[in-house]
Formats: C-alpha cells, structure tokens, sequence
C-alpha cells in the first residue's frame, strides 16, 4: 500500500535543510564535508574562496586528490581507511593546524575541526576550516621581534631590567647578572631593593609614581653587588606602553674614578680643546659661558653674530635668535637629562650639519652645576649616512654609529662584521679586513692575553681585557675591549665593543710621574713638610728637614697629631681654622709652634688640600720666621724713635720760626718805624734848595718803604700771625694773595666752611704742606691755574692742590723724590694722615692730603 507523504514533516525538513544551507553559505569558516569513502559532498563559499575550486568543479571528488598536499595523502589515507574499520580516531573533534592545498598548488597554513556526523546509514565528516596564513605570518613576526629583542638586551653591555610598579623583577638580561653576581632565577619574582643601596634608598626612594604618570627618570644610583659592595651606576627609567617599568643602568664606578683623573689634568684638557675641530663650551646654571674651545668662539660668533667667550651670559642671545631648541635643550640638561640632536646650518661659511650634544655637569655631590655642549661636524658622515640607510638594514646604523670600535667574528677567528671606526682606526681597507685573523691587531706582548679572552668568550660567555692594537701605520692604541657569546646566522661568534683608553693610560702614566716628582720635592725640600689627615689631625707623612728643626724623630712624628705641634693658647683658634677647606696653594698665616726641647717658634704656614693614598690630607710647608719677626719689631721701634725725633726737631724748627718771625716783627719793624719817622721829620725840617739832597732823602724813605715790607713779608713767610690768630683758612688765603701778586698764576680756593675747626695739633702741618706745594708749582709746573680746596669727609681733613701745569711722569720720577716730598709725605705720615700725588705729562698734578681731624694720641 503506497505511502502517503506527510506534508507538514516535508515542509520542516525543507525548512531545516534551507537554514541549513544558509548558514554554511554565511560561515566564516570553509566547511567541507566528505563521505566514508573520501568524496567531497559539502562544498562552501567560504571553501570557494579559501581554496580555489567552485563547487561544481570539486563535488564528487576525493579529498585526498584535491586539498591535501601530497607529502601528507598516504597518511590520510591511512588513518581514515583505519577510522572506517576500527572507528578509533585520535584527530576528530580537535582544533589542528596543519597545511593545505589551493587550487594553483599553493600550499598554506589551515586549522580546521573534523566532525564525524551519522544520517541514517550512512557516516559523513564535516570539517571546518579557516585560512591562518596572516596570523601566521604575524606569529612569525612576532617570533622574530622577540628573538630580536632578546639578542639586543643580551648583547648590550649595559645592566637591563624590567619590573612592574612595585618593583618585583620580571625580566632582566645576562650583563645584570654579570654586572651585580646574581644568577637570573635569584632575582625573578624578587624586589629590586636587594640590588639597591639601604641608605640611598631612604634617602632618596623610587619614585613610581613619576613613572606611572609617564615621566622619564635619569638618575645616579648607588647599586649593591651580591658580595656587598657598592657599585655607582647611571639608571634611565622609563614605563613601557604595557604598564612595566625598565630600567636600563650603567656601570660608572670607574668613570667616576676616571673623573679625579681628568680633574687633575684639566691643564691639558683645555690644550686639547684647544686643538679639537668640534665645537665645545661649558655653561653654568645661569647661562655663562665658564670654558670654550677656539673652534666653538669662531663658529658661535659666525652662527649667532655676537661674540662668545669665557664669561658670556648667552641666555639673551638665545632668546634674541629665537633659538627655542637649544634653550629647551639646557633645561632638560639641568633636569638631569642627557640631550642630542642633528643641526643643519645655512651660512655657507659653517658645516652643513653638526650633531649637538648636551650633558650635565656634576658636582661632588651628584648635583647638576652645568652643561657640556659639544658641537662635532658631522656634514661628511650624515651625507654618507643617507646613501647608506638606503642600503642597509637598522643593525648597520646601530653599529657604525657606535663611538668605539665593533666587530664580530667566528670560533675561527674570522672577522665577519666590523663597523667604519673599527677600519678607519686601523687604516685597514674592508678587503684588508676581511682576510684579518681576530688577534691580527694585537700587540705581540698583548696576543696570549687576548686570545685567553677570546677562549673564556665561547667557553663562559663574556670577557673583556686591556690591550695595546697596533694600527697599519704601526701606532700602538691602548683599548679596553669586550666580548659576548652570540649566535648569528646559526654559527657561535664572539661579537664585541673596544673604547679608546690611551688618554686614560698617559694621564695615569703621568700621575705616577707626578706623584715621583712630588716625592722628590717632599724629600728634599730644605724647609720642614709634613702631610696630616684632615680626619682625625694626625701626621701621616714628614720630610727630613721638619725632623731636623722641630727635634722629633720620624717615628714620633707619625705617632703625634697637628694639635701636639700647637701651644695651648692657639689651640682653638687652629681648630676653628684647620676645617676650612683649601682651594689650591694657599698662606694660612703666621702661627706659634712648639719644638720637642719646648721652645715656641714663629712659623708661617702653606698649605694645600690633597688625596694622600685615598685619605684626605692637607700639605704643609713652614717656614721658621722668628728672627725675622723680631727684626721686624726692632726695625719698626727704631722707625718709630726716628719719627718721634723728626717731629720733635719739627715742633723746635717751627717754635724757632716763631720767635724768630716775632722778634723781626717786633724789634727790626719797630726800629724802621722809628727811623722812618725821623727821616720825615728831617724832609720837613730841612730847609735846604739843594734839590739833589732832596731827591736823596726822597729815596731813602722810598727805601725805608721798601725794607719794611720785606720784614713783614719774612716775618709772614716764616711764621704768618694769621695762621695763630684767625687759623688756617685765613692764613691759606693770605698767602694765596701773596703768590698770585708775585707769580702772576691765577687762583681758585674753595673751602667748605670758612670758620672750618682744625686743630692745633695740623694747622701748622696742613699750611707747611700748602706752603711747600705752591713752592713746586712756581718752580717747576709752568701753570697759569691753581686750585686750593680745603673740605672734611668722613672725619677727616682732606687738602687738596691742583695745577694745570706740564706734569710729569711718576713712574720715572718715582726714584728721584725730592727733600720737598719727602718732608710732604713726612708731616702728613706724623699727623697720621695719607699724602698722594697724580700727574701724567701734558695733564697738570694733584697734590691731596687726607688727616683724620682728630689726631690720634701719641704714645
């Protein structure tokens, strides 16, 4: 009995099989099925387009003839022909990745799922399959930038780290280990303070926070080795985009050794500065130039049009040129950043383009003083660099870019890559260089040392060693070179660095020899030397002289202290005074010393601040002075006697003057008076017509006349009665009438108050020097102006005489003082004043005198 269909189960059906259908026409994914016997059934869009083949053109075929590449048929065959019989199958329904053929025979990376499904009877296989060529390619890339990545931190020499915020290791690379003596599986997990100095860590803690809100840190750091001691290095800190934090940290204890070095012989540095091609200036915090080279005045003025030398402030040129980047550049130098930058000038007179680098200036104490700014010509490099970036890959440009010298080669000693300052160093062509052994370059004293190095290099994997190369020319270059296992093009090399230390080794070369000639002067010095520790104050070194005068011998002078040496009353003095610092060669003074026998000497005492075998010391020589001093002290009470004589033999003089000014005045002016008036009454009472009697007595009175102005003249020279009863001011112009009628010189007198007060004690001795003054102009200036000022500043009397006279040349002049000076310089000396001459020929003479107006007491 035929069977009736059932038209709402046929309807369903039709319903599943179009949803069905539609969703594997929307797949993502390729979906193809085949049957038990391997005949594709289901064939996508998505496999259309993955694969090639329509659906047309695949339907009914084996997929083994089609998509499966032939190394891997049989295989499949294999298993599936196994899965029919056993129903055992270890690949269904798991997500594999294996490879497949496209249409053109292209074969590419697939994962895909296989699922058995059952319909009735019969089994199917249904598998889905997404094209992983991209992801591939990016997993690939990835691998490679991560081997990359790796080789670049295990081959840098410096120390590199990466944590996360709060400071647990998350990675770090080999030269870390090597550098603090931990091995790698010691620190992952575990916080970077065990690395970090205690005390600087309270002092100054990690600032994550900084690094959190992106800011880079720069900072030096004292770091602990695993054995405990202190390593210095030099830490730039910075958050990666993923949220860890690296650090990246370099080892600059010997640096920092290096610098006491360089310090020393700063003498030398500015010689080869001045010998450099590149420009090079130092700045302080505010902007003045402290050190330049030539090279950098010529350039600088050419480039910014002003002159620039030791001592310019050149924050207002810089704004002026509205220079930004080199003013942006100092102020992150003086946040402790190190800044570089490539320059392209436009004058046709500078270098098309220099590279710029900035660095900080440290102090003792870490703080940033300043910045070293070096302008190098790098016009030849950077249009090469050009052409060769074109050509080559980023690990060249790393590697010639480096400022030592680089270079890799094989277990053989085969030289595979070396950079440009390695060649032009060795004034080798690249064919040269290329048929070169490892230690072609060594040194034959050096060879056996190096090639040690070489073999700890591929047994341990880092070494490093210093030694003499020897150039084509035969120059010999002392270099400090390093070297680190690595794996390149599937081979073990040995790839590493070398610096240039030859200014390094003559500069400790000539230390030591400065430190021989030191010795030799110490030794035999004929005055007494002795080195003492500015700790604790004890003697730490002593000469033979200083044996010799202080009566101590060596072994008791290394057993005593500076304070043994000292009388109990300069004790405190010496100890307030001995913790100042010393800048260079410096006289202390004169101080009291004792001897062993007990006697106390006058010593004068230099001294110098010195490094002695690691202790800060100070170096002192001293010289014995007692006798002199007390020679000195004769000689000034001897002097003080004599001025004590001079100025009594002055108050005699003028005494004298003033009887004998008084009794001319008196008794001779008296006498004339009287006789001038005898000789009038005879006029008038002689009656006689003799007319040549009365022409005779005519001029004898004219005579009488005469005489007795000349005795009021002498009587006024010798002593004026003005300067007693009116005082100074009046007798200064009396005496300026007088000298202008005789001289026919005009006169100026200025005085600031004409009942000006002066003592009795300088009166005589302030007009004595007018006097004596107006004498010179008269007799030597040749002047037609003079003037007088007479005036009180500051407590003193101040005198001052001008002339516009000829003047004179004082430095030729200075040996010829004549008595007239002398007895000026004399009388103002006396009167505890300062007498001062200034005169130039063609420009006249000023003679001031400055007298405190209240005399100081005699003693």
């Amino acid at each position: 009995m035929p069977t009736t269909p059932n038209k709402p189960t046929d309807t369903a059906l039709r319903q599943i099989e179009e949803t069905t259908r539609l969703i594997m026409k929307a797949a993502l994914d390729a979906i193809v099925c085949i049957d038990d016997t391997g005949v594709i059934t289901i064939w996508t869009p998505q496999a259309e387009k993955i694969f090639g083949w329509s659906e047309k053109e695949i339907l009914g075929k084996l997929l083994t003839d089609t998509i499966i590449p032939n190394q891997y048929r049989d295989a499949h065959t294999k298993g599936f022909s196994n899965y029919i019989k056993t129903g055992k199958a270890n690949l269904l329904n798991k997500l594999l990745e294996i490879t497949a053929l496209d249409k053109t025979g292209r074969e590419f990376p697939v994962e895909l799922t296989i699922t058995p499904i059952q319909q009735g009877d019969q089994q199917f296989f249904c598998a889905f399959i997404r094209d992983i060529t991209e992801r591939k390619i990016a997993e690939e890339a990835i691998r490679i930038s991560e081997l990359r990545y790796r080789s670049l931190i295990e081959q840098a020499s410096d120390a590199i780290m990466i944590t996360d915020t709060q400071g647990t290791f998350l990675d770090i690379n080999t030269s870390f280990c090597r550098n603090f003596g931990y091995e790698k599986e010691e620190l992952i997990g575990n916080n970077i303070s065990i690395v970090i100095d205690a005390q600087q860590l309270n002092n100054e803690p990690i600032r994550f926070d900084l690094l959190i809100a992106g800011q880079n840190i720069v900072r030096e750091r004292k770091m602990l080795h695993k054995n405990g001691y202190v390593i210095e290095v030099e830490a730039n800190v910075k958050m990666l985009p993923d949220g860890r934090i690296l650090a990246i940290a370099r080892d600059i204890t010997e640096r920092k050794k290096a610098n006491a070095i360089i310090e020393a012989s700063e003498k030398k540095l500015r010689q080869v500065l001045a010998s450099m091609r590149d420009n090079f200036y130092v700045i302080d915090r505010d902007y003045n130039v402290i050190l330049i080279n030539e090279m950098a005045e010529k350039n600088l003025e050419r480039s910014w049009g002003v002159p620039v030398k030791v001592g310019t402030h050149i924050l207002p040129i810089i704004k002026n040129k509205k220079d930004e980047p080199i003013q942006e550049s100092f102020e992150r130098v003086f946040r402790g950043e190190r800044v570089e930058y490539e320059l392209r000038h436009q004058q046709k007179d500078l270098p098309a383009w220099v590279l710029v680098s900035f660095m900080p200036v440290n102090d003792e104490k870490g703080g940033i003083t300043g910045a070293y700014v070096i302008a190098q010509d790098i016009t030849e490099r950077k249009e090469s660099a050009e052409l060769v970036l074109k050509e080559r890959d980023l690990s060249d440009s790393i590697i010639n870019s480096l400022p030592g010298i680089f270079y890799l080669f094989d277990e053989a000693g085969n030289y595979i890559r070396w950079n440009k300052n390695f060649a032009s160093i060795s004034g080798y062509s690249d064919d040269e260089m290329a048929k070169h052994r490892s230690t072609d370059y060594v040194s034959p004293a050096d060879k056996e040392k190096v090639r040690q190095a070489i073999e700890k290099v591929f047994k341990e994997g880092y070494s490093s060693v210093e030694a003499v190369l020897v150039t084509k020319s035969g120059t010999e270059l002392h270099y400090y070179v390093t070297g680190i296992l690595v794996n390149y093009e599937d081979k073990r090399c040995l790839l590493g660095t070398g610096i240039d230390i030859s200014a390094l080794k003559k500069a400790e070369k000539e230390l030591r020899e400065s430190e021989q000639k030191y010795k030799l002067l110490f030794e035999s010095n004929p005055l007494p030397m002795w080195a003492f520790s500015r700790t604790d104050l004890s003697i730490i070194d002593v000469n033979d002289a200083a044996i010799s005068h202080y009566g101590y011998s060596q072994k008791e002078f290394l057993s005593m202290k500076m304070t043994n040496l000292r009388p109990a009353e300069d004790l405190a003095s010496f100890l307030d005074r001995v913790a100042d610092p010393i800048v260079g060669n410096r006289n202390l003074g004169v101080w009291k010393h004792k001897k062993k026998d007990g006697t106390v000497i006058m010593v004068e005492i230099n001294g110098h601040d010195i490094i002695y075998n690691g202790i800060p010391a100070r170096l002192v020589l001293a010289n014995d002075v007692t006798e002199k001093l007390e020679a000195e002290q004769k000689l000034k009470h001897s002097f003080k006697e004599i001025r004590m004589l001079t100025e009594h033999l002055q108050q005699i003089r003028e005494q004298e003057r003033t009887n004998i000014a008084r009794e001319i005045h008196d008794e001779l002016g008296q006498q004339l008076t009287v006789l001038k008036m005898d000789a009038s009454w005879l006029t008038k009472k002689l009656s006689s017509s003799d007319e040549s009697i009365r022409e005779k007595l005519k001029d004898l009175m004219q005579l009488l006349d005469g005489t007795v102005r000349s005795v009021r003249r002498i009587s006024a020279e010798l002593r004026p009665s003005l300067l007693d009863d009116l005082g100074l001011v009046a007798a200064i112009e009396w005496h300026l009438q007088e000298f202008e009628k005789r001289s026919g010189i005009l006169i100026q007198f200025q005085v600031e108050e004409p009942d000006m007060p002066v003592p009795d004690e300088l009166k005589t001795g302030l007009y004595r020097i007018f006097q004596e003054s107006l004498t010179n102009v008269a007799r030597h200036a040749n002047a037609t102006e003079v003037t007088v000022i007479l005036a009180s500043h500051g407590g003193n009397i101040v005198l001052s005489i001008e002339d516009n006279g000829g003047g004179f040349d004082r430095l030729k002049a200075s040996g010829k003082k004549t008595l007239g000076i002398l007895g000026m310089e004399e009388r103002t000396s006396m009167m505890g004043g300062n007498y001062k001459i200034t005169s130039s020929p063609g420009k006249g003479t000023i003679v001031t005198v400055s007298v405190p107006s209240s005399p100081a007491e005699k003693i």
